[in-house]
């Protein structure tokens, strides 16, 4: 015979678990594309240097001719 819940008990047990299952869900995933999980949140300097150097890269990369304009929202970046 199947348990019976009520709604307040259900959403109490999703949160509780929440952040555990997303972890694990992050780490399973990080393993099969080898990436590493990212938990550490950027400082300003770094996030501004970031910018910089994305800023930077897209300008040399549309004075190089990679970027072209497809349509009015549409843009095409060859990149290496």
């Amino acid at each position: 015979m199947m348990r019976s819940m009520n709604m307040d008990e259900l959403e109490f047990r999703i949160a509780e678990r929440r952040t555990d299952v997303n972890f694990q869900l992050k780490q399973e995933s990080s393993q099969i594309n080898k990436r590493r999980i990212r938990t550490r949140t950027r400082s300003v300097s770094e996030q501004r240097t970031l910018d910089a150097l994305v800023i930077a890269k897209w300008n040399n990369a549309k004075k190089a001719g990679k970027v072209k304009k497809l349509g009015e929202r549409e843009l095409y970046y060859d990149f290496d």
